[in-house]
């Protein structure tokens, strides 16, 4: 009943705004011979849509119900809500403005007006791209109208399955984006720009590369020692699939590449499953059911799941080409990772698929692919021939030898050559050198002669040559760059915020060093060490790059224990420990009230230093050692105290990227002693149950022993942003408890965590009662009650039946016919015949418990059995739409658990008067109760849904 009704509603409501439009588009029209053609296409566009509709408002009217396939159509994603949501906007773009009206106002003038209120959405497109939509739609309906028409019920089957994947494509890009969570594609850029054209045209020679790109061999491994180029040609080879897989005649292949990465400091195995399903969702155009199902949840993939997922997206290709590279690169241990490129090349659902993988010689890597794989090893005589061809290149594109003589530039390319024993990244290192030599016979061959044998004894002349003066800059570039790394996980930081940042992190611990470097200092003195890596066109720009590690190979001396003792000692890097003096200038830039200048550099600068900050404060393995640092813990509580100077342009910072509390919340004034309180709530608004943040709760409620921080009154404005607008706010007022319970639904964790710690300050009953407010249906209340909070208020002494206020727990729980909490409140002693107290306590005025709507007040005079037999209505729910617009939604009762209950009352000792339902009430929430409400029935029912068609579509 309530999918038919749902279908009616949305035909009718597209069949209304066509009906505006038109009006609209033949005022337009009529208006000026001249108007433009966009109005004669919107106007014909609509009419045949509207007249679509009509045809299907008439067969709802005079058929028993909709078949299961049309009904698929009025679902979230089907045609019929998607068609909704372009007219709507479409609607909105054309009625900005009031129509004109008036003899006295002249064509003219009428139709500057009407163009004037449309230039820029039709200058934009926008109205053309909603056509289209809509188009698509229209064209999706017939599809199933005609199919039914004709009786093909296995036609119509497959196509209704369909159906409920067919999205807009915004709504794909949604999902994409969702599930791409790591990108490689800067690293892929910056070794393409490595490349040197005409090497690594070795392996295109094997008969093992056209054996793969035919498909006959399913995997390639390629294999060689740190620094021998892997990376550089297996982005060579990426672009060489591309292409062959462009100009194939089978017009259903797909690439995929992916790039393990040091810097990421994670397990790739998910990353890599993840960007994999996305790119492949992004060639085929197409997003699976199951993959939309979870994005809709909003909940973690596990590895089955992405590979299930993977399964069907596969299908669209008749072959699908993965190039994964650096495996060695992938966190510690391992095993995930090759365990899913075991499944990739052995499992039959992935037959389509082929790889080539690129790694170290690693025993546990070189174990997994010695039976799923053709070895390829770097060490060979090829490889020493494209070093010749990278190192005669950068020496005559290098402007520091084209001053050299040609015979000793072609003496440095031939030893270079020869001693590089198929390290690419040794010739590099090498050249770097040498350029900084006068082109002195003597000199220049003095250092051929004593050229390093490896990487490391390389590493070390590097950092011996770098003058004493230079060392405590250089060192300062390499921590910086460490340091942001572990905040972000990848490569971030740019040139003005790490010249920046070492200017500030040198003045501190070198008082007399007051110098300014630039960026060609900066390149000049970290040489070989560093990449800048541009992505605008103009390489030119100073302004523009991010620096990270120019090799693995270089982090992985820094943290050897190699140079912890010696001269160079000052480069190490201490592995997984925070660096204080780092720590320390972050947080304080972090803590500035705003950019040093108004330039876009200044305020980008600004901008890193606060989100790097909060990111520090979620690395789980530093969180600890800054908890034990007194100076830098204090520097985190003074980010979230609300009254200090620069706070407001410190959330503001965040608020392009997060939707947390504390980042859209106006503060009223306070008493100094307050604040402590009004910290201890940003804290818990930003934290994680027993994530990072909560520890830094825990820590501050400990260093403030005194209990006031629990008593103290404070008052905020929260905006309601997501959920309906930036633009609205609701006011909350009392201590940290009573606001924590207004805000969040009775498992709250962090609710509980201040019970905990508040218990003996706070009446438990005044918390019940705010907690109760808050109630709305959910399908898992069990997990719930038993861990969270109501148990603990009723341990504590909460007075289930309220006595002393208006409503009593179990009318409200009644009323939202939930039996889990009926029968919790039931075992715990609630008195199944009390009402509640005419003159009792009511949910204070401004709270959000008083938005409710007054009908549920009136329930006070009912008995929780009477509640169960009036006629009660919809619950409608008021929120914004995506046009700004606010909306009434139903939602309907769960009516299937009104007769448990009944029983359950009356087995607790309700007395029963029997008699028919007499009285309907109708009843109001906010969005955020909704949606959770929504998302709770989602999850439980999604599942089950998405495995049933899917196996409808395996048997059509």
């Amino acid at each position: 009943m309530a999918e038919a009704l749902a279908f009616a509603a949305s035909v009718t409501a597209i069949v209304q705004i066509a009906d505006r439009i038109i009006d609209v588009c033949k005022y337009y029209i009529r208006t000026a011979r001249d108007a433009p053609s966009d109005f004669r296409t919107i106007l014909v566009e609509t009419s045949t849509l509207k007249t679509l509709f009509e045809n299907l408002e008439f067969l709802t009217e005079h058929q028993d119900g909709i078949s299961a396939a049309a009904s698929k159509l009025a679902d979230d994603g089907g045609s019929i809500k998607s068609c909704l949501q372009s007219i709507g906007e479409l609607e909105k773009l054309l009625s900005s403005q009031t129509i004109p009206t008036g003899q006295s106002q002249s064509k003219k003038q009428k139709l500057k007006f009407v163009v004037s209120s449309l230039a820029w959405p039709l200058k934009e497109t926008r109205a053309r791209k909603l056509l289209g939509e809509m188009r698509q739609c229209k064209e999706t309906i017939n599809l199933v109208l005609t199919a039914e028409i004709a009786g093909d019920v296995k036609f119509v089957k497959q196509k209704a399955v369909e159906l409920h994947e067919i999205l807009t494509e915004s709504q794909r890009l949604d999902v994409v984006k969702w599930v791409e969570r790591t990108d490689p594609s800067p690293i892929h850029i910056r070794n393409q720009k490595l490349y040197e054209p005409g090497t690594g045209e070795w392996i295109k020679r094997s008969p093992h590369w056209d054996n793969w790109l035919a498909g006959k061999d399913r995997c390639l491994w390629l294999h060689g020692i740190p620094g021998a180029g892997k990376t550089v040609l297996m982005s060579h080879l990426i672009e060489e699939t591309k292409g062959h897989c462009k100009k194939s005649s089978d017009g259903e292949v797909a690439w995929v590449y992916y790039y393990c990465y040091f810097g990421h400091s994670q397990d790739e195995t998910t990353p890599f499953l993840r960007w994999v399903i996305g790119q492949l969702c992004r060639q085929s155009r197409y997003v699976p059911s199951a993959l939309y199902a979870m994005y809709r949840r909003g909940t973690e993939l596990s590895l089955a799941e992405l590979l299930n997922i993977l399964e069907s997206i596969i299908s669209r290709f008749s072959r699908v080409s993965i190039l994964v590279d650096a495996l060695d690169e992938s966190a510690s241990p391992r095993d995930d990772l090759l365990k899913v490129l075991r499944d990739l090349l052995t499992d039959p659902r992935f037959r389509r698929i082929q790889v080539i993988a690129s790694s170290r010689e690693y025993l546990d890597i070189e174990k997994a692919m010695d039976s799923l794989s053709i070895s390829i090893p770097m060490d060979n005589s090829l490889v020493e021939d494209d070093i010749r061809l990278y190192v005669n290149s950068r020496l005559a594109s290098n402007t520091k030898f084209h001053r050299w003589p040609r015979d000793l530039l072609a003496e440095v390319e031939d030893t270079l050559a020869k001693k590089a024993r198929g390290m690419f990244r040794w010739a590099v290192c090498q050249i770097d050198a040498i350029q900084r030599l006068r082109p002195d016979y003597g000199i220049v061959r003095a250092e051929l002669a004593t050229l390093p044998r490896t990487l490391d004894e390389t590493y070390n002349r590097i950092f011996l040559s770098i003058d004493e003066e230079e060392r405590p800059f250089v060192s300062h570039v390499l921590r910086w760059i460490y340091f942001d790394n572990k905040a972000h996980g990848y490569d971030h930081i740019t040139c003005p915020v790490i010249l920046d940042a070492v200017y500030l992190s040198i003045s501190k611990e070198i008082q007399s060093q007051k110098y300014v470097y630039d960026e060609d200092a900066l390149r000049e003195l970290c040489g070989c060490l560093i990449t800048i890596t541009k992505f605008l066109e103009d390489e030119s720009s100073r302004s523009e790059g991010t620096v990270s590690f120019a090799h693995y190979t270089v982090l992985e001396y820094l943290e050897s224990q190699r140079i912890t003792m010696g001269p160079i000692a000052m480069f190490a890097l201490r592995k997984d420990i925070l660096d204080d003096n780092l720590a320390r200038v972050l947080f304080n830039e972090a803590l500035r009230q705003g950019p040093r200048t108004l330039s876009e550099n200044s305020r980008h600068i600004d901008s890193w230093y606060k989100l790097t900050a909060m990111s520090i404060l979620e690395n789980t393995a530093w969180t600890e050692m800054i908890l034990c640092d007194h100076d830098i813990c204090e520097l985190v509580f003074e980010l979230f105290r609300p009254t200090r100077p620069g706070y407001a342009n410190f959330c503001q910072a965040f608020r392009p990227f997060v939707d947390e509390p504390w980042a859209y919340t106006q503060w009223e004034p306070m008493q100094d002693n307050c604040e402590k309180s009004a910290i201890l709530l940003n804290l818990l608004w930003h934290g994680n149950y027993r994530g990072p943040i909560f520890r830094f709760a825990e820590a501050y409620i400990q260093r403030n022993p005194d209990r006031d921080i629990f008593l103290n009154q404070i008052s905020v404005r929260k905006a309601e942003f997501p959920f309906t607008g930036e633009d609205s706010t609701i006011a909350l007022k009392g201590t940290v408890v009573e606001i924590v319970a207004q805000l969040k639904p009775t498992h709250s964790d962090d609710l509980s965590f201040l019970l905990d710690h508040a218990t003996g300050l706070l009446d438990p009953t005044k918390i019940l009662h705010i907690v109760s407010g808050m109630w709305f249906p959910i399908s898992n209340w069990d997990q719930y009650i038993k861990r969270g909070v109501l148990a603990k208020l009723v341990s504590l002494g909460a007075d289930l039946n309220l006595e002393a206020y208006r409503l009593t727990p179990l009318q409200i729980a009644t009323t939202w016919r939930d039996k889990h909490l009926v029968v919790f409140l039931l075992e715990n002693g609630a008195d199944p015949n009390r009402a509640g107290n005419v003159d009792g306590i009511t949910w204070s005025d401004g709270s959000l418990m008083a938005r409710y709507n007054p009908g549920i007040a009136q329930l006070y005079t009912f008995k929780p059995l009477e509640i169960c037999r009036l006629r009660l209505g919809d619950i409608s729910v008021w929120f914004k739409n995506e046009q700004g617009q606010h909306e009434k939604e139903p939602l309907a009762f769960r009516k299937d658990e009104m007769e448990e209950i009944e029983k359950l009352l009356v087995k607790y000792g309700a007395l029963d008067k029997g008699g028919p339902p007499t009285e309907r009430i109708d009843i109001e929430m906010g969005r955020e109760e909704f949606l959770e409400f929504q998302r709770a029935l989602v999850d439980e029912n999604e599942s089950e849904q998405s495995l049933m068609e899917e196996e409808e579509v395996s048997e059509s």
